[in-house]
Order: structure tokens, then C-alpha cells, then sequence
């Protein structure tokens, strides 16, 4: 693996009301001899997680830390990625059972347990606290649904009001989440204090989100109304003011997770059409 640095002046918006530019220090990540690298979350240790595209075109999951790659695979999965990291080190994420049906890991301590929404088709794992919750979705024949689960109370199913569709992404300390919810239209939401916001990028035909850290902070992508134009990625601070974030000389942009430091992590597609992977790191903190 190899990870190299450039400076980039700022992630500029294009000045539509609530954007700001920041500052960011831009690493590229790229698994050895993968045909794609997609890290999903970074802790306060710099530990990142996600999933790498091999040869045979097979995902698998991996945590890079203090420069070395370490796989992840589920034994006897189809698949293996991994989407979210906790300051006490447990990974959570996906594994394929079949070509049709997924499930939801907590990787501790070397240890797999698995976890399998009752009487849903297939289970997706996104995001876990410093506490062990854990959020992600479940699919049945009425639609996708959201979950929390706890180690002392187990499943809790939690959905946007009157939707048909609700994943959540990922949950900071505080119990606040992020993710996507539809329809008419995919919108990213913040939930907070049981209330529940939705939130597009500006002049976005859809917006997802992906990350939270402790401060409200929250990345993800959002796609323009021109169905011609890549997705991009963008951050949204605690106030509501957006960034956005575009890969210098990228065919698409997807930010996915951010820490309490402030540093994002992501995805971007090369003009050769191959996915690599990024960190980007704040020069300054205000």
C-alpha cells in the first residue's frame, strides 16, 4: 500500500447560501493490488476501516492503522465489508450469507458475533458508539426499515415518520444519527433528541448521510439534479452550513465518515473509472 499527500486549497463551494470552503490536507488510500478501496469510518485513533475490491472482483473488509492493512473477512462469507469503527476498536459491518441475503457483524477482540434483525430478509450494520449501540437497517416485503440495538435490550426498529424507506448510517456518543430517507425524493436526516430533520445539499437531487462525530458534524454525498453530473461529497457542520467535497480531477466524490479531530474519510473515481480511497485532514481546527 502507499498513501500520498498534496495540499489543496480548499474544497470550494460554488456560492449558494449556507456553503463555506475549509482548509484540507488530502491523502490517497489504496489497499495492495485492489481494483477498488472504499474506507467508511475513521475513530480518534486514526484507525480506519472499509472494503477493497479484489482480482476475482470479491469484497472484503480491512482496517488500516499506523500505516499497515489488515483484512477482514467473515469465514465462509460471500462478502465482507466493513463500515464503522469505535474508539474502543470494535468494527462493525456486512457479510453476504448468500448471493441474496446479507448479515450484520460485531467484530471484538478477534471475535465475530452476528447480528440478524428477526423475521427480516437480510440485515445491514452501519454505525456503533463508544457505548456498543449499534444502528443499521433490515429489509422485509413492506420496505426498508431502520434499527438500534443495544447489548442489554437487544432490537429496536426506528423509521422517518410515514416512510416507506429508512436507513441509518451511522450514531455519535450523544445518540444522534444520520442516513437516508425516502420518499418522495432521498433526503439525509438528522435524528436528535427524538426529533427527526431532514436535510438536502443545496440544489441536490438526492442527499444521504453517512458519518457523525460528537459534534454534530456529518459527511455523505449528494447527487445533482443534472443526472449527467457525479455525486459529490460534502460536510455539514452543527450549524447547517455545508462544504463541499470534490476530489480534485475526480469523476465522483463520496465522503463516509468523520472523527472528533475533523478528519474525513471517503472515496473518489478516477478518469480510468477506478475507485480509490482518501483521508482529509484540516489544516486548522477553529
Amino acid at each position: 500500500m502507499y498513501a500520498q499527500g498534496f495540499s489543496l486549497s480548499g474544497f470550494l463551494p460554488r456560492g449558494q447560501p449556507g456553503l463555506r470552503a475549509k482548509q484540507l490536507q488530502l491523502l490517497h488510500v489504496r489497499y495492495p493490488n485492489a481494483t477498488g478501496t472504499y474506507p467508511h469510518a475513521i475513530n480518534n485513533s486514526g484507525e480506519i476501516v472499509g472494503d477493497y475490491v479484489d482480482s476475482s472482483n470479491v469484497i472484503h473488509g480491512f482496517s488500516y492503522f499506523e500505516w499497515t492493512f489488515s483484512p477482514i473477512d467473515v469465514p465462509h462469507a460471500t462478502f465482507t465489508a466493513a463500515n464503522d469503527v469505535n474508539n474502543q476498536g470494535i468494527i462493525v459491518g456486512n457479510f453476504g450469507v448468500s448471493s441474496s441475503q446479507s448479515e450484520g457483524f460485531i467484530l471484538r477482540n478477534g471475535s465475530f458475533e452476528v447480528l440478524e434483525y428477526p423475521g427480516s430478509s437480510s440485515t445491514g450494520v452501519a454505525g456503533v458508539n463508544d457505548s456498543g449501540k449499534v444502528v443499521g437497517n433490515y429489509s422485509t416485503s413492506n420496505g426498508l426499515n431502520g434499527f438500534v440495538w443495544r447489548p442489554t435490550d437487544g432490537y429496536k426498529k426506528l423509521d422517518y415518520p410515514n416512510s416507506t424507506s429508512t436507513s441509518i448510517n451511522a450514531i455519535n456518543n450523544q445518540g444522534e444519527m444520520t442516513g437516508q430517507v425516502s420518499p418522495p425524493f432521498i433526503s439525509a436526516f438528522e435524528y436528535a433528541n427524538g426529533q427527526w430533520t431532514d436535510f438536502y445539499y443545496p440544489d441536490a437531487m438526492t442527499t444521504t448521510g453517512d458519518g457523525i462525530n460528537n459534534t454534530g458534524e456529518i459527511v455523505g454525498i449528494w447527487s445533482p439534479q443534472n443526472p449527467n453530473a457525479p455525486q459529490e461529497g460534502f460536510l455539514r457542520d452543527s450549524e447547517g452550513n455545508f462544504t463541499e467535497i470534490n476530489f480534485p480531477n475526480s469523476s465522483g466524490t463520496a465522503a463516509s465518515g468523520i472523527n472528533d479531530f475533523g478528519a474525513i474519510v471517503g472515496y473518489y473515481t478516477d478518469s480510468s473509472n477506478k475507485t480509490h480511497g482518501f483521508i482529509a485532514i484540516p489544516n486548522a481546527r477553529k
